[in-house]
């Protein structure tokens, strides 16, 4: 007989409904307050809406949905919100593309969130987002992806949830997060994994007190068990989980798992002593379906101790309701558990005509697997378009946000460059100014104080003039006296009386030599830079020639420089031609106006 009890799988913590239809009613109510703001209201909408997606009732969700979706908030906090509980009930609805393309709109708010927790996880504990918490929307994606067959992207979402809600010290979000792995990781075919945090989930949850979901993590653990034919291990499993799980759903499904595993044990009594007492509870709460199921796994136990009459009883019951439902996975494993039943009874008629419903329906099963492989294929690669879709939206976004503040980057340095621009205009036009009035004080200072040593030079060059004059005077003055005596010396005169009064004259002027040295300190004085210039422009000038020069600068005779220097005029003549020789003058050249220009 065919394994034909993994019809549930593993237990996915969902929103309880109970008391639901008040929390509802009391909702409505107060949205009725007209003096509600329009963020109250939209939140209230919100969470009415996220009443009704829990419980079943969609349309109802959109309906609220809708209504705060066209409430307009300033700086809208509550947007990621509406867009989780869009996605939420999508997923309800079974549109799983639509559902994603909402949490596309949520990869801003997560990643900005991520980046936060991250950044303050380094240096204490983060603060919860008390309106939305990322771990719940790395949850939601984990959900989507896994429903549409992309194990990859679900197991990464529900990584980076666990991540987050580590972090924020969530705990009861982590263990969902440990819980929701162990699932993908058993989908992906890794037991070993999934056992691991099936395990961290059950020690989380037992920290926490939270009864359902021990049980729910008993439950999935008991499930890898028995498909791993650890019997003992997956018995202990289901009997803890009875301990924890007390709801009439749940209690019926532990019964049906623990009667597959005695089924497997071939202890067939107690496997149909399990089988029975879940198809009790699923008869007394309606669970058609469920009860159907119980109904075939009894027929196969029977089948196996010898009761075929009951077996086939029980199985043709299971088949006539499911084909009135059209239900062909089930009428596959009644018409199964039928034609092996009228074999083993000897009635080959019937088993030929349930082996050929067997194959009719099998095929029809198959067939819709495939279709709905190929479908759940479709999704995954749309899903992936629709990921590389958003991946390129988000990096068109952040291009473009990118750009913007490049823009605003560029327009803010041009702001700054062109105010340094008119500062640095300013300051120089500023500093032009001072530079100017510097100039100009400068200039005034240097023509006063060219004034002042034009004046001073004047002054010295006539106190020069009057000094030559001076000593051409006692030089013309010793002229005369010696010519006096060569004239007494002539004629033979020794008067005393005459003796006597030229002795008073040459006492008298008897500081010539003196008076000769301090004209020569005067002119080294007054013409030291006119040496200097002279030197540097000829430097080949003897001393004498040097002070030649500045004799002739004072616009003196030959006759007064021959006075002046005790030489004749006719070498003071030859000492001037000597000199515009070497000053390189041509003949029309004046060299006295060449002296004054140096």
């Amino acid at each position: 007989m065919r394994n034909l009890l993994l019809c549930l799988l593993s237990f996915i913590i969902s929103l309880q409904t109970f008391g639901q239809s008040k929390v509802i009613d009391s909702l409505e109510n107060q949205l009725l307050d007209k003096e509600l703001s329009d963020y109250e209201r939209k939140n209230l909408l919100i969470t009415l809406g996220r009443r009704y997606t829990s419980k079943g009732l969609p349309d109802k969700a959109f309906e609220n949905l809708d209504k705060a979706l066209a409430i307009p908030v300033a700086k809208d906090s509550l947007a990621p919100l509406l867009h989780l509980e869009y996605a939420k009930n999508y997923y309800v609805t079974g549109d799983f593309l639509k559902a994603l393309d909402y949490m596309a709109k949520l990869e801003n708010f997560t990643r900005q969130e991520s980046d936060r927790i991250l950044t303050a996880a380094k240096t204490g504990k983060p603060q919860v987002n008390e309106l939305l918490s990322v771990d719940d929307v790395y949850m939601v994606a984990g959900e989507i992806y896994r429903k549409i067959g992309n194990f990859e992207k679900a197991l990464e979402n529900a990584l980076k949830g666990k991540e987050m809600a580590e972090l924020l010290d969530r705990q009861k979000s982590v263990a969902n997060a440990y819980n929701n792995i162990g699932i993908i990781s058993k989908l992906q075919g890794d037991l070993e994994n999934a056992k691991k945090y099936y395990r961290m989930a059950l020690d989380m949850n037992r920290k926490l007190a939270r009864k359902f979901n021990i049980g729910s993590n008993y439950n999935n653990m008991g499930l890898i068990y028995r498909s791993t034919k650890q019997y003992d291990s997956a018995l202990t499993c289901f009997k803890q989980a009875l301990d924890y799980i007390k709801s009439p759903y749940g209690t019926a499904t532990i019964y049906s798992n623990l009667g597959a595993v005695y089924y497997d044990l071939k202890a067939f009594d107690t496997a149909k002593n399990y089988h029975q007492k879940a198809l009790l509870i699923q008869e007394e709460h309606g669970y058609k379906e469920q009860a159907s199921l119980s109904r075939i796994n009894l027929a196969g136990v029977n089948k196996e101790l010898g009761r075929y009459d009951d077996g086939i009883s029980l199985a043709l019951n299971a088949y006539k309701v499911n084909e009135a439902e059209q239900n062909y996975d089930l009428l596959s494993n009644a018409s199964e558990v039928l034609a092996n039943t009228y074999e083993k009874k000897g009635d080959f008629e019937n088993g030929l005509f349930y082996h050929r419903k067997h194959k009719q329906y099998h095929d029809s099963v198959y067939n819709e697997n495939k279709r709905q492989e190929i479908v759940a294929q479709q999704m995954k690669f749309e899903s992936e378009e629709k990921i590389k879709e958003n991946e390129l939206l988000r990096k068109q976004a952040e291009l473009n946000e990118a750009k913007i503040r490049f823009q605003y980057i560029v327009g803010g340095i041009l702001i700054v460059v062109l105010l340094l621009s008119i500062w640095v205009f300013y300051l120089t036009l500023k500093r032009n100014k001072i530079k100017r009035e510097l100039t100009n004080q400068k200039l005034v200072n240097e023509k006063n104080e060219r004034n002042y040593l034009e004046k001073e030079l004047v002054f010295k060059n006539r106190e020069l003039v009057n000094f030559s004059l001076q000593i051409v005077e006692k030089n013309d003055f010793i002229g005369e006296v010696t010519r006096e005596i060569d004239k007494w010396s002539k004629n033979g005169l020794k008067s005393t009386e005459s003796v006597k009064e030229l002795s008073k004259k040459l006492k008298a002027n008897s500081i010539i030599n003196k008076h000769q040295k301090e004209f020569d300190a005067h002119v080294n004085s007054i013409y030291e830079s006119f040496y200097n210039k002279l030197e540097h422009k000829y430097p080949g000038l003897t001393q004498n020639e040097k002070r030649l020069a500045a004799l002739l600068r004072l616009k003196l005779s030959s006759k007064e420089i021959s006075s002046i220097t005790g030489i004749s005029s006719k070498s003071v003549d030859m000492s001037r031609y000597r000199l515009r020789k070497k000053l390189d003058l041509e003949t029309e050249d004046n060299l006295i106006e060449v002296l004054t220009h140096i």
